[in-house]
C-alpha cells in the first residue's frame, strides 16, 4: 500500500471520529467526492477496529474535563443542580431508580410565600456594608415614624 493511501486512511479515521459521516470523512481525507459514498463505506468496513479505538481515546480524553464539569456543578449554590448532577453520577455509577431510595424536601419559600422581612433581607444580603447601614437608617426611621402615626 502506498503511503499517501496510509496517510489518507488515517485522515479517514480522524475524520470520522469527529463527523460519524463516512461520505464527508472521504472527501476531508483527500478522496474524490464522485466515489466518496462507495469509498466511504469500504474504508469504515475496512478501518472499523481503528475507528473504534480512535473513538475510544477520544472519549478518555474527555472524561477528564467532563469529570471536572461535574464536580463543579455538585459544588455550585443550587440544590437542583446539585440533586441532578448527583443522580446523573449515580446513574453513570451503575446506580439504578430502584436501588436508589431519595427524599428530597425543597424548604425554600417563593416569594410569594415570603414575609415582607425576609424578602428586605434577602435584598440587603449583598449590599456592601455602608449600604446596609444606610438602608437600617431608613427603615428605622420608617418604623419611628409608622409607629408615631398608631
Amino acid at each position: 500500500m502506498k503511503k499517501a493511501d496510509i496517510n489518507k486512511e488515517q485522515l479517514f479515521v480522524e475524520h470520522y471520529v469527529l463527523t460519524n459521516n463516512a461520505s464527508e470523512s472521504c472527501v476531508l481525507a483527500g478522496y474524490k467526492k464522485e466515489s466518496s459514498s462507495q469509498m466511504g463505506y469500504y474504508l469504515k468496513n475496512k478501518l472499523r477496529d481503528k475507528i473504534k479505538e480512535r473513538q475510544t481515546e477520544s472519549l478518555t480524553d474527555l472524561s477528564g474535563k467532563s469529570i471536572t464539569v461535574l464536580q463543579n456543578l455538585l459544588d455550585s449554590g443550587t440544590p437542583n443542580v446539585q440533586f441532578s448532577t448527583a443522580k446523573l453520577i449515580l446513574e453513570l455509577s451503575g446506580y439504578s431508580k430502584q436501588n436508589i431510595n431519595l427524599n428530597i424536601e425543597d424548604n425554600t419559600k417563593s416569594d410569594s410565600e415570603k414575609e415582607d422581612e425576609e424578602l428586605f433581607y434577602e435584598l440587603i444580603e449583598n449590599l456592601p456594608e455602608d449600604r446596609i447601614k444606610m438602608v437600617e437608617n431608613m427603615l428605622d426611621n420608617f418604623t419611628k415614624q409608622d409607629n408615631k402615626k398608631h
